[in-house]
């Protein structure tokens, strides 16, 4: 049995400690066993004590301040070295560290594998999810960040194309660095869904993730203002995710200013957002920064027609007029025009979306990504 060290920093809420979750899941089937560590206790912790997975919880440091500005840049910068110190000693007391077979850290932002990966020199399996830290969303604490990931990594997995080129064309070895996609688990089967063939009088259109800046949702927003009344009429806009309050004043402001509140819902965090996918038309992924787009995926799962900003690695899962539509980011006026198209041309609408189903099962099902996942794995255990 391989015991190894898997750091989860945040809760699940986010994509990717879902992605986790579904990997642990598959382990089972393995002679892999993760040891579970979160940054602080929550419902992921939760989820390992009813299932019975070993797991604790350590502060230990992270690469960004979280976006609190330039004082939370500044305590973060100097606590980085002391909180992984306390994580690191926290941790001998509670495991034999020479019974672990490498550490996997599950984003770019978890410090703590890098650290043990230089203190002790257990080999560091590190799955780069996010674009924030590369792309001037939230400055990294660390100076040239690409370089200390190589010099404190064993491996480094990216979730697309689009952030492998990034750190190879930043200095790190191209031998070091491979994207494997994330997969999906999802509750139903390719083509399981009618694509209707009879024009529907009005379309709906949800919008999942984190309602925040960084997510983009106050774009969706905007567009929706700038609709007239009658092109409103014929569209339901439905937001699920937990609105944080960087939006929630200004997101307030627009609906009521606009009159927004007939055609506009929030229904806030759902745990079983997939089964409530296929029962809508358009899915709309604003964000700004996307390391791959786990919701996105999941829109293309469930047959609906994406429309998406064409940011970081969106257009690695559609191709625009392909298999979904891609506007500008920020272009709420660009947003509008497809949302138009859609209504107007929905034969094409459910064409698209046809093929968006077709390509996540043949590229992003769960069972694809655990197989690549597992052979790196074995890789690692193999030099050790």
């Amino acid at each position: 049995m391989k015991r190894f060290l898997y750091l989860i920093e945040i809760d699940l809420t986010s994509g990717a400690s879902l992605c986790a979750l579904e990997l642990i899941k598959q382990l089972k089937k393995t002679n892999f066993r993760p040891i579970v560590v979160t940054q602080h206790k929550n419902d992921f912790n939760d989820f390992c004590d009813n299932n019975g997975i070993e797991n604790y919880h350590f502060h230990y440091a992270r690469i960004c301040s979280l976006g609190m500005g330039k004082i939370g840049w500044l305590i973060a910068f100097f606590l980085r070295p002391f909180l992984n110190f306390i994580a690191f000693k926290r941790l001998e007391r509670k495991i034999n560290l020479n019974t672990i077979s490498f550490v996997h850290s599950n984003g770019a932002s978890i410090d703590f594998g890098a650290y043990l990966h230089k203190k002790i020199g257990i080999s560091h399996f590190w799955h780069v999810r996010d674009f924030f830290l590369f792309d001037k969303k939230w400055p990294p604490l660390v100076k040239n960040l690409p370089n200390y990931m190589s010099k404190n990594a064993t491996k480094i997995i990216t979730v697309s194309k689009a952030l492998e080129n990034y750190l190879i064309s930043n200095g790190c070895p191209q031998n070091k660095v491979q994207t494997i996609y994330d997969g999906v688990a999802v509750p139903f089967k390719p083509s399981e869904r009618s694509f209707s063939k009879i024009k529907k009088d009005v379309l709906y259109v949800v919008c999942v993730g984190q309602i925040c800046q960084l997510k983009g949702q106050i774009t969706l927003v905007e567009t929706i203002s700038k609709m007239t009344d009658e092109e409103r009429s014929h569209f339901k806009f439905v937001f699920f995710g937990e609105i944080k309050r960087d939006v929630k004043e200004e997101l307030a402001k627009k609906i009521k200013e606009f009159k927004l509140e007939q055609c506009i819902e929030f229904k806030g965090y759902s745990k079983n957002i997939l089964s409530n996918l296929t029962n809508y038309d358009i899915g709309v992924q604003p964000s700004h920064s996307e390391g791959f787009s786990r919701v996105t995926a999941e829109y293309m799962a469930a047959g609906l027609c994406v429309i998406a900003a064409e940011e970081g690695a969106i257009p690695e899962l559609i191709q625009h007029n392909e298999n979904g539509l891609l506007y500008e980011d920020y272009n709420s006026q660009e947003l509008k025009k497809y949302l138009l198209f859609c209504y107007q041309n929905q034969s094409q609408m459910y064409a698209l979306a046809k093929k968006a189903q077709q390509k996540f099962f043949s590229h992003y099902d769960i069972e694809i990504n655990f197989s690549h996942i597992l052979e790196q794995y074995n890789q690692i255990v193999a030099k050790n």
